[in-house]
């Protein structure tokens, strides 16, 4: 099943008393500023961010994050429409690209990220015990 058919899948099972994700949850999985907002309600880090719909919007958060920052849409998939943006000409340029997204993510560029913790200076597996 396609990700633009999950949502309505759920509405789906939900109405036929089905077992399956509550549409509350696939929201969750789908937009990516509300599943930011969840892990960090749950205590973990996260890049931060902004959901942004307008150009205005995406310059301020460009402007609060810093560069380099990423820009994509709110509920993509695979990738599509996603620029990591490093420079001034890099913005305008994903701002030109995506014009016909209706509303995006733009989060701080995490360099090297993982499945591990790199706090206190040294990488460990999310799997190993402390």
């Amino acid at each position: 099943m396609g990700a633009r058919f999950i949502f309505s899948g759920a509405l789906a099972a939900r109405a036929l008393g089905l077992p399956g994700m509550s549409p509350d949850t696939v929201r969750g999985f789908r937009d990516k500023e509300l599943m930011k907002e969840r892990v960090r309600a749950a205590g973990l880090r996260v890049p931060r961010s902004r959901r942004v719909r307008t150009e205005r919007e995406v310059r301020e958060a460009a402007e609060a994050i810093g560069l380099p920052l990423i820009l994509k849409p709110i509920a993509g998939a695979g990738s599509a429409d996603t620029y990591a943006v490093r420079t001034p000409a890099e913005l305008n340029a994903a701002l030109q690209a995506t014009r016909g997204v209706p509303g995006a993510s733009c989060e701080e560029y995490v360099e090297r990220a993982g499945s591990g913790d790199a706090s206190e200076g040294s990488l460990r597996s999310a799997s190993s015990p402390r």
